[in-house]
């Protein structure tokens, strides 16, 4: 026969029968005591098979919400870019994006046009109140067209001729060509404040009320000075041993720009001029026509 080991009751030490379910002098239970551990250790491996087998996977950022974010951060940086340059035209800040010069330019160029446009269809608006039979919608195209492509032209003599004179002056000069109209921007990015406040005017004021066009004239001379300023600055600034006379080379290259400047408006309004001239005459002389001699 044998003998079970005696147990004792883990709350007040009285011995206890082998096969005790309770102690009998303080009323513990001694069958939840022992079957603790059993269930504890199944209730572990459940929890951790089941952490294994149904763990979710991270959801990874889909490319729509990649590009909206990098589309958002491009555009806070570009903006604190712009204000910065506002503050402090003449410091250079090497941490901008390369490409931030040549969209400032690329936005002065399409205010400047959408400006134009809106000016001209508001003259062409009271034209069609005396010649209704005249249809201006293909000039119109065209002028927009042409406006945009004239601006960016003017912009790339700009920055070609000062960065060729910057190279000039400072031939071991690490900076590039993208590096330079970001600089070039950042000195004239007050223009951009002009075209969009010139932009705004056109776009509230009606077809009779002349205060675009006397607005967009009126900002003309501050943004040429302020293009010339910042062409002439940019290819002196920050020269430390400059190959040439610094007074010289400003010289030198406003002659320049102001020669290539003369030859590209020459160039430009007898071949564009000549295509507007064209269309014109033959838009009078299709209204014509609806009045028969």
């Amino acid at each position: 026969m044998t003998t079970q080991a005696s147990k004792f009751c883990p709350n007040c030490g009285a011995q206890l029968n082998p096969n005790a379910k309770f102690c009998p002098k303080c009323g513990f239970a001694i069958a939840a005591i022992t079957a603790q551990p059993a269930s504890a250790a199944d209730s572990t491996n459940v929890t951790n098979q089941s952490t294994s087998t149904d763990q979710p996977t991270p959801a990874q950022p889909t490319p729509s919400r990649e590009s909206l974010a990098s589309v958002k951060e491009f555009s806070g940086n570009y903006f604190q870019w712009w204000l910065e340059t506002i503050r402090h035209p003449a410091t250079p800040l090497p941490s901008a994006g390369r490409w931030f010069g040549a969209l400032t330019l690329a936005i002065e160029a399409l205010l400047t046009t959408l400006s134009l446009t809106l000016l001209a269809n508001k003259g062409l608006a009271l034209a069609r109140t005396t010649y209704t039979y005249l249809n201006f919608n293909g000039i119109i195209a065209k002028i927009v067209f042409v406006s945009f492509l004239l601006l960016l032209l003017v912009w790339l003599i700009y920055v070609s001729i000062g960065y060729g004179f910057r190279r000039l002056i400072d031939p071991g000069t690490p900076l590039g060509f993208l590096d330079y109209i970001n600089q070039f921007a950042s000195l004239t990015n007050l223009i951009l404040a002009f075209n969009l406040i010139v932009f705004l005017v056109c776009l509230i004021t009606g077809k009779g009320n002349p205060a675009g066009l006397e607005m967009l004239v009126g900002v003309l001379v501050p943004s040429n000075v302020l293009m010339t300023l910042g062409f002439l600055f940019s290819i002196v600034s920050d020269v430390p041993a400059p190959r040439m006379d610094r007074f010289y080379t400003m010289v030198l290259a406003l002659i320049s720009l102001t020669i290539v400047l003369l030859i590209f408006g020459l160039l430009a309004a007898s071949l564009i001029g000549n295509s507007l001239l064209g269309s014109v005459t033959a838009l009078l002389d299709a209204g014509l026509s609806f009045y028969p001699a």
